[in-house]
């Protein structure tokens, strides 16, 4: 029992010691309208995944989680086809940035992507 709770701790370690406690903003100049766009856009593009992968595998025999990694595994080898030379085109490149593995990776992605966009925002 033990040993699974500090596997736990260490688990949730891994991602507190990486997050931002505060900044050292003065005030606000105007709401970070391109960094709430980004935000936004990333979270639908996940709830329509995710809506998709759960309607295919309802239809289909295939569990949800193999449905929604076949939807991702493309976009996972980008980088080896550009390498490779075969492309893949230059709107994959971008609309797979838009892609996240699962909830968790999501919410942290848009955790530091709104601490910083802020910021950056206000310094443009």
């Amino acid at each position: 029992m033990i040993m699974i709770i500090a596997y736990i701790i260490a688990f949730l370690a891994q991602y507190i010691v990486m997050l931002p406690l505060k900044d050292q903003r003065e005030s606000q100049h105007r709401f970070p309208w391109l960094t709430f766009i980004i935000v936004l856009t990333n979270v639908l593009v996940y709830v329509g995944t995710v809506l998709l992968a759960t309607r295919t595998a309802a239809a289909t025999d295939l569990s949800y989680e193999a449905v929604y990694f076949n939807m991702l595994y493309p976009y996972m080898t980008i980088a080896g086809l550009t390498a490779t030379g075969q492309g893949v085109g230059a709107l994959s490149v971008l609309t797979s940035g838009f892609l996240h593995a699962g909830l968790g990776h999501l919410l942290g992605n848009m955790f530091i992507l709104w601490f910083f966009g802020r910021k950056l925002e206000d310094a443009m």
